[in-house]
């Protein structure tokens, strides 16, 4: 028997959506990526922000990982 993918709940534009978990990670990049570039910020000054590297932003707008929300400040 396959395996199920993993599901999380998305809130996105106002409304809740089931979603496997790599399209979870896909939202998040694309949501990242274009909230950063309205805010006229770059990666560093996102970086600086959050008290993280901009290595470490550059590595979530690839796909490479997700910030820890609970360091978020």
């Amino acid at each position: 028997m396959p395996a199920e993918a993993a599901e999380s709940v998305v809130f996105f534009a106002g409304l809740w959506y089931n979603v496997a978990m790599d399209e979870t990670k896909d939202i998040i990049v694309k949501n990242l990526v274009e909230l950063r570039t309205q805010a006229g910020l770059t990666q560093l000054q996102l970086a600086d922000m959050l008290n993280y590297s901009d290595k470490a932003v550059s590595k979530w707008e690839r796909g490479g990982g997700c910030p820890d929300v609970e360091l978020l400040p």
